[in-house]
């Protein structure tokens, strides 16, 4: 169970003089552990300061596409799992083109395996006219590594 209090703390001030602030006290007792986090809390933010955070999160920004993995996840699991024998990190690159590349390499060997036609969200996401890094019929060959994973 965890319990969940407002408190009041006292912290140095900026001239070094304690200020009570708010702080969210989250308390979880085990059978045998009692653990306590306390988090400041500030003042609520006016709505143009929460208008501003909401653009700074908007995902579109910071990743325009994805590719959906799910659909081909056991073949990505089996692929791991015969390329873990080799290293046990693997790389893993993904295309807008829906092309998903696992790269598993040592000082002597790299291998490589690629999932082809993933699903891309947004759907407008890819231009096939403009292509992507590696190209729509690029192919990852054994010992091949490509530029974007050095």
């Amino acid at each position: 169970m965890v319990e969940v209090k407002l408190t009041t703390r006292q912290v140095p001030g900026p001239a070094g003089e304690p200020q009570s602030k708010p702080f969210l006290s989250f308390t979880a007792v085990g059978a045998s552990t009692t653990v306590v986090q306390d988090v400041p809390i500030s003042k609520p933010y006016m709505a143009s300061e929460v208008q501003s955070l909401v653009v700074a999160k908007d995902v579109g920004a910071f990743c325009p596409a994805y590719v959906d993995v799910v659909p081909a996840l056991g073949a990505a699991l089996a692929i791991v799992d015969r390329l873990k024998a080799v290293d046990d990190t693997a790389m893993l690159a993904v295309c807008t083109s829906g092309d998903a590349h696992v790269l598993v390499q040592t000082s002597s060997v790299a291998l490589g395996a690629q999932l082809r036609e993933l699903p891309v969200y947004p759907h407008t996401a890819y231009d096939p006219a403009g292509g992507d890094r590696l190209g729509t019929g690029a192919r990852l060959l054994p010992g091949h590594v490509p530029d974007f994973w050095l």
